[in-house]
């Protein structure tokens, strides 16, 4: 597989904050919910199956806590490329930057063979990789049902980029 989108937009409009406005259009989750974003990497192989990569600056759960976790961004951007882009998708990786570590991923199992990473991670079935995208898509959509109620929780322990509280000063959550 070769790299074929780096930083791919979808969603973004002139005069957003993002830079310029992108080709594809906003994501439909459904409830009249969109999403932007930006794709770190996608790499497609010569029989147009692609990899969804998504760089973090620290190893993430393994595809098995996602959901749990609340890390849904890899499993949403593998829905954006076969969805916007018109990639059939195998494979999704967090990859630590720098690449220190193995990366956490959820992919076909044919998908672990030809993986770019030095050790393929363990892989799922077919089946259990949609069923981990579907359940990523219902995920985002209770959250944003949640925010347009205004049942907005807090979360001391993972509302920072790298996990902790992102503002401990202001914080009015007790633990």
């Amino acid at each position: 597989m070769e790299p074929r989108e780096l930083e791919l937009g979808f969603g973004f409009q002139e005069g957003d904050d993002r830079g310029e406005p992108s080709e594809l259009g906003a994501f439909e989750l459904g409830g009249g919910v969109k999403l932007r974003g930006r794709i770190d990497r996608i790499d497609v192989g010569e029989h147009g199956e692609a990899v969804v990569y998504d760089y973090k600056g620290k190893a993430p759960p393994g595809a098995s806590k996602w959901i749990e976790d609340g890390k849904l961004q890899v499993a949403l951007y593998m829905r954006v490329t076969e969805e916007l882009v018109g990639l059939r998708v195998v494979g999704g990786f967090y990859q630590p930057w720098p690449a220190t570590t193995c990366a956490s991923a959820a992919c076909s199992t044919a998908t672990a063979a030809s993986s770019s990473t030095a050790s393929p991670p363990t892989c799922a079935t077919t089946t259990r990789v949609r069923e981990l995208l579907d359940q990523a898509l219902a995920a985002a959509l209770e959250a944003a049902a949640e925010a347009a109620a205004g049942r907005l929780q807090a979360r001391p322990d993972s509302c920072a980029f790298r996990g902790g509280c992102q503002y401990p000063t202001i914080c009015r959550c007790e633990r």
